[in-house]
């Protein structure tokens, strides 16, 4: 067993956990992990240069979205 985390968050964002876990069939502990996981793989690709954003599946040389701040 790992660490035990507790923690608010704004209506708005539960209501997006919410949906995605029910979405997902998964609970929604699973979707703050899978979170947090892409997060930490994010945070690491920045910090050894890379961009961290959305390209599309069918044109993967467009960034569509950049994310900052992570």
């Amino acid at each position: 067993m790992g660490a035990r985390y507790n923690m608010e968050v704004p209506d708005v964002l539960n209501n997006e956990i919410t949906a995605a876990a029910a979405e997902d069939e998964v609970s929604k502990a699973e979707i703050i992990r899978k979170a947090l996981q892409m997060y930490i793989v994010g945070r690491k690709a920045v910090r050894e240069g890379n961009v961290l954003g959305i390209v599309p599946a069918e044109n993967r040389d467009v960034l569509k979205r950049e994310f900052i701040g992570v």
